[in-house]
């Protein structure tokens, strides 16, 4: 089986296949919150993700992971999950369900001894660390309080190679 390839991170200004694209970010929320994060042990956003060992390696190899603020995030190694109406519940254990037989060792893509399920993160946190890492590559217009209304093609679409 051939090994997994790192996603390869750069300026697409910096090759001359991409120097003549633009690239946009178009946002319809103010995107100044998520830039100004007040990351203060006694503020704290209920709006959260989870995000898998294999979303934290790819994090970490595109240069965001680094920014986001360590204070903010848990990984977690075990999850119970319930009904509150009928008492139904399920577990998840990362060390019971690795010991299976069927269980492979790259299933933890970000530390294959680590005996975490994922991390919880505030949504800010992931999106600060992102927008950090777009301004540290440069190249991207980023377009905040605004929507799409219409999209047309261009004059020269019939050279186009997308």
């Amino acid at each position: 089986m051939p090994a997994a390839r790192s996603p390869t991170v750069y300026n697409a200004g910096s090759s001359p296949t991409t120097s003549n694209l633009r690239i946009a970010l178009i946002e319809g929320q103010d995107l100044q919150r998520s830039r100004l994060h007040d990351a203060s042990p006694s503020s704290y956003s209920n709006r959260c993700s989870s995000l898998t060992p294999a979303s934290a390696a790819f994090l970490k190899d595109i240069g965001a992971w680094q920014h986001i603020d360590s204070s903010r995030i848990q990984p977690y190694h075990e999850m119970q999950v319930w009904d509150g109406v009928s008492g139904a519940r399920i577990s998840f254990d990362w060390d019971s369900a690795s010991a299976l037989p069927f269980s492979s060792p790259k299933q933890n893509a970000a530390s294959p001894a680590s005996s975490t399920i994922a991390y919880m993160t505030e949504n800010l946190n992931l999106t600060s660390a992102l927008l950090a890492r777009l301004d540290e590559l440069g190249g991207v217009s980023v377009y905040d309080k605004t929507r799409v209304e219409d999209i047309q093609l261009g004059e020269e679409t019939d050279n186009l190679d997308l």
